[in-house]
């Protein structure tokens, strides 16, 4: 190669890096903007009960990009470049914990990435349940064991399909191993004439989260690319401050709520509209005092989260705290007799068993108690 074709060569491979590198800012810069106009969502929140909320108490479904009709369309199809695309998002909605040096250290190292090559992403996907399970986690071995016998039986992959299509929405699962094998066969509730189903409600709306017509179920079930409704104002503002409303009714002076109960406490509590109405308050004297435009204009000045954090900001957390546990203590009231009583009995069961075990002894309760005789 005489010297001529050197030089060519080698600003042919300046102008491709130079090419590379302004392939992957301007991708990074259009992620950034599509997020801060909340029109792309990526992984979610790295706290762990946040995200949960997120998930399952509202319409926000993680690599979903909204359309110009005002539709979430899913990503996910995209394969690796979807892998991409939510890291920029996570790196984005997770920048409050980051800080200012490690979010900009990530958005380059995402463009680098993208410039530079697109991984293959089957090796770690394999991973994940076996780190779960190496973890301890308890739920993660549940649901692996609940896989694994489901599998056993025939059609286990289209028996999951036929829970999208004709299952309402999702469900409130108990933590056991029978109640989760359940949900992976939850078109069996399309022949529960009662309709007794203990879906999953949103507390803000009293709408069942995820539940769509029978079309657009079927749509989502066989089509790459999923359509979802946007979330309310008052979701996405518990969201945008990260309040987590996950653990609500979880549980009652210390006695675990059936999957049935929490679905009653959370279809009153949203139907009821006390806590909506308390989130709509807060959210206009948020937006009075510009309370979230000051918080993103300190971020943007270098404020962490250790500095500032957002829990405390504006007392925001605390009035939602207080709206909240008012919201709930209604719907505890409101409650069908027969399922208050059963709790009742619990919590008297539970106090016998404490006041045994002070005395040194076990108390051997009937578990079907019943405190109307």
């Amino acid at each position: 190669m005489d010297s001529i074709a050197k030089i060519n060569r080698i600003a042919d491979l300046k102008y491709t890096t130079r090419g590379r590198k302004a392939m992957g800012a301007l991708a990074v810069t259009s992620s950034i903007g599509l997020v801060f106009n909340d029109r792309l969502t990526g992984d979610g929140l790295f706290d762990k009960e946040s995200q949960r909320s997120r998930e399952k108490q509202s319409n926000w479904k993680k690599r979903s990009i909204k359309g110009l009709d005002g539709k979430w369309y899913s990503y996910e199809s995209l394969g690796p470049l979807a892998d991409w695309i939510a890291l920029t998002v996570n790196i984005s909605d997770n920048f409050d914990m980051l800080g200012e040096s490690y979010t900009e250290k990530f958005f380059s190292k995402a463009a680098f990435v993208l410039g530079a090559a697109v991984t293959d992403r089957t090796g770690l996907s394999t991973m994940k349940p076996l780190l779960e399970l190496l973890s301890g986690n308890e739920n993660a071995m549940m649901r692996f064991g609940a896989g694994f016998i489901n599998g056993l039986g025939p059609l286990a992959t289209q028996r999951g399909e036929w829970g999208k299509v004709f299952s309402e929405g999702l469900m409130e699962v108990n933590e056991d191993l029978i109640s989760v094998i359940a949900n992976r066969n939850r078109f069996t509730t399309a022949f529960d004439t009662t309709n007794r189903a203990p879906y999953v409600y949103s507390p803000v709306t009293g709408k069942k989260a995820n539940g769509y017509g029978i079309l657009q179920r079927v749509w989502n079930a066989y089509s790459p690319i999923k359509i979802h409704s946007e979330q309310s104002p008052e979701e996405k503002f518990l969201h945008d401050f990260e309040f987590d409303i996950n653990t609500t009714f979880r549980s009652k002076n210390g006695v675990r709520l059936t999957a049935d109960e929490r679905s009653e406490l959370f279809k009153l509590m949203g139907e009821q509209g006390i806590f909506r109405d308390s989130i709509r308050e807060i959210m206009k004297d948020a937006g009075d005092h510009e309370s979230i435009a000051r918080l993103r204009q300190l971020r943007r000045s270098g404020i962490g989260s250790d500095e500032v954090s957002i829990k405390k900001w504006d007392a925001i957390h605390i009035r939602l705290s207080e709206a909240r546990m008012a919201a709930e203590k209604i719907a505890y009231n409101s409650m069908e007799e027969e399922m208050s009583l059963e709790i009742e009995a619990r919590l008297i069961q539970k106090q016998l068993r404490e006041q045994a075990s002070e005395q040194g002894e076990y108390l051997d309760i009937d578990e079907s108690l019943n405190i109307r005789n």
